[in-house]
């Protein structure tokens, strides 16, 4: 006797990381003083690191551009010349410490040519995870296939096959935090404090479904 059954489960996680985009965007007028100016304010950015224990290395740039910028003026119907535009994106992954994420996030207020940048929230063991999920998920099938075996008489027997639908999955929270949103704070003194007691990030959710073929006789 075969036996098909459809088995789905999910289950929530703590983020337990976070991911920052750092976005630096430094208008010079000459093509030299908007490298200079713009290698200065990643490298200030770097000293602010520091003194939160992170090293540079784990700074990781994924796009670079240093480009000419024209704007469009109305009056004169035409491009006009701006400037020089110095722009780097880097990545950062750090463990999640709303205490640390806090501090960081005002300390970068203060400083010049401050970069922007976004916050997303993810897990690190991302397999172990994925991989508790596929257990769950086998026990809810073999537990239908056996109700529909002793149901027929039968005993279960072997798991002949298994068909995987693609993850149904997130694995960064929906929760997501851009730096524009600080301008928004007049009190900057409290502006960490303020974070601490706010920052709640939404759980991530992983789901999958998965097809079974069981054997009984």
């Amino acid at each position: 006797m075969d036996i098909y059954v459809q088995a789905t489960a999910e289950k929530a996680y703590k983020p337990n990381i976070v991911n920052l985009s750092f976005n630096f965007e430094v208008l010079s007028k000459t093509y030299e003083t908007a490298l200079k100016n713009g290698a200065l304010a990643v490298e200030e950015f770097v000293k602010l690191l520091n003194t939160f224990k992170i090293n540079k290395e784990d700074l990781k740039t994924t796009n670079f551009r240093l480009y000419k910028k024209n704007e469009y003026d109305y009056k004169l119907k035409k491009d006009v010349f701006v400037g020089f535009v110095y722009s780097q994106v880097c990545n950062l992954t750090l463990d999640y410490d709303v205490k640390l994420m806090a501090t960081l996030m005002e300390k970068i207020t203060q400083i010049k040519n401050a970069p922007k940048y976004t916050i997303r929230f993810g897990l690190r063991n991302e397999e172990d995870a994925k991989n508790e999920v596929l257990s769950l998920v086998f026990n809810q099938a073999k537990g239908k296939a056996e109700i529909i075996a002793k149901s027929a008489s039968k005993k279960l027997k072997n798991c002949l096959k298994v068909s995987f639908s693609p993850f149904e999955e997130r694995l960064t929270s929906n929760t997501t935090f851009n730096s524009n949103e600080m301008l928004m704070c007049e009190k900057r003194s409290a502006l960490s404090q303020t974070i601490e007691n706010t920052f709640i990030p939404e759980d991530i959710t992983i789901e999958q479904t998965l097809y079974y073929l069981w054997q009984a006789d």
